[in-house]
């Protein structure tokens, strides 16, 4: 009776286990989705942005450019609301993507903001903005994935290097 107690504890204790990692891969794979989903339209975003610039049709820019202010929006939204698994590195993990997905956000009001200015001086402004902004992508991702991979390894499963 003793063996088969201490047997039925293990189970338990194992299986609690597997739900705490499920549950931890599965915030982790939401947030990853959320990026996923932002990666087609940021692309066709870009081009259009980039166009529209060319062409001078600052109008069209910015417009393009405020609606995945709104789509990166309600990623943002998405990521506030998941319940954050209670597991070492979750909670930083949370607020790194959050981060991360404001980063993102901030590139497309800053083409926003640059398509609106009239002003020679303001426009100039706002384009050194931009370059400062697009510049620091890598240490916004960086840091996400830092955060990421250190959730994964507190809830005890990998991370796949999609390098």
């Amino acid at each position: 009776m003793k063996s088969k107690l201490a047997l039925s504890f293990l189970f338990l204790v194992v299986a609690l286990t597997g739900c705490k990692s499920k549950s931890a891969m599965n915030f982790s794979n939401k947030i990853v989705g959320f990026e996923q989903d932002l990666g087609p339209a940021m692309i066709r975003t870009d081009e259009e942005v980039s166009k529209y610039y060319q062409e001078q049709n600052f109008d069209s820019a910015a417009a393009v450019s405020e609606r995945m202010e709104n789509l990166v929006g309600s990623k943002i939204e998405a990521i506030e609301k998941l319940e954050t698994p209670a597991i070492d590195g979750a909670e930083d993990f949370k607020k790194s993507s959050l981060k991360y997905f404001s980063y993102i956000k901030s590139i497309y009001t800053t083409y926003r903001r640059y398509a609106e200015e009239t002003d020679e001086r303001a426009k100039e402004e706002a384009r050194l903005k931009l370059l400062k902004t697009v510049g620091s992508k890598d240490e916004a991702i960086d840091d996400m994935q830092r955060a990421q991979q250190k959730f994964a390894k507190a809830a005890g499963f990998k991370i796949e290097d999609k390098k």
